[in-house]
């Protein structure tokens, strides 16, 4: 997959690869990571799985208002290592909530960060947030729930597993 330039989204700050597992995970940062900014960074996490970055690149306009964005392409999607032969019990949950985990430590932003989940990313989402509760800030997960503590995305994902989602906040 090669990117080009689409005049409609801010040009990335800078795009790199996250060793992960012995794989690359493909990652693109927009605005300024600053450690000292009042505003932590948004990660968005995209749907699929087999899904990219691309469609949610519309969030990187929030870098035009001080808020650095990032994307990145899960395993198997987009510009990350793609894993054809890999088993159907390598692919698990804990596997994308790990990726992302090495994503933010490796960027430095793992100790403050917001998370934007859609669809597959929407469940993905309060995963992350249950499986270690620091480091991020809000969570929203389309089209679950918004939760700001780890008790409300708790009863958010066992609604989303059981196809009881809503998309209103919780």
């Amino acid at each position: 997959m090669v990117q080009t330039r689409d005049p409609r989204f801010p040009d990335p700050s800078r795009t790199g690869t996250v060793p992960f597992r012995g794989h690359r995970t493909w990652y693109r940062v927009t605005g300024d990571l600053d450690h000292r900014s009042e505003r932590a960074p948004l990660v968005v996490l995209h749907g699929g799985p087999g899904a990219a970055h691309n469609y949610t690149l519309m969030m990187a306009n929030l870098a035009n208002q001080g808020r650095a964005v990032i994307h990145y392409d899960q395993l198997g999607c987009g510009e990350s290592t793609h894993l054809p032969e890999a088993p159907a019990d390598f692919w698990t949950v804990q596997l994308f909530v790990d990726e992302l985990r090495a994503v933010v430590d490796h960027l430095g932003v793992g100790d403050r960060f917001h998370l934007l989940g859609q669809s597959w990313g929407g469940m993905l989402a309060p995963e992350v947030v249950l499986s270690d509760p620091t480091g991020w800030t809000t969570c929203w997960s389309r089209p679950c729930c918004t939760c700001s503590r780890p008790s409300r995305c708790r009863a958010s994902s066992r609604r989303c597993r059981s196809g009881r989602g809503s998309s209103s906040s919780c």
